[in-house]
């Protein structure tokens, strides 16, 4: 029940991320064989756990290597790189739509530290994630 404004205001922003994740599960889950798009969902699902190559091929029931194989030739980017992009984007998104500080949205995309968390970040988009959310996007 909401009871006050700012209720209402983590209500929306909930809202706002949950559509954001299901149009890139949409986008995302459209193209490629039923094992990648099935990978592909498991991750958009899991965004907010730490979850390496070989948990992902063990929850999807099959041998990491031959995932990462079949990830890389169906998609043309490793399995890695495509779990890191995925975090970002969505590290992004909510620097652009909560408060959260970057700490909090490193724990939440399950980085053992801010500081590794900002080294990523700058790495995939050229600034820090202070510097994206002071408008540098």
């Amino acid at each position: 029940m909401l009871h006050s404004l700012e209720d209402l205001a983590r209500l929306n922003v909930q809202m706002l991320l949950e559509f954001t994740r299901r149009v890139e599960a949409a986008k995302c889950g459209g193209s490629g064989s039923k094992l990648i798009r099935s990978a592909r969902r498991y991750l958009q699902a899991h965004m907010d756990e730490n979850i390496s190559t070989e948990d992902l091929s063990r929850a999807l029931g099959m041998n990491r290597t031959y995932l990462c194989k079949r990830f890389l030739e169906e998609t043309g980017q490793t399995l890695g790189h495509y779990m890191t992009a995925m975090k970002m984007e969505e590290a992004k998104r909510l620097l652009a739509v909560t408060k959260k500080s970057a700490a909090e949205i490193a724990l939440y995309l399950g980085y053992s530290s801010q500081g590794y968390f900002g080294k990523v970040f700058k790495k995939q988009f050229g600034i820090t994630p202070g510097e994206y959310r002071d408008g540098g996007n």
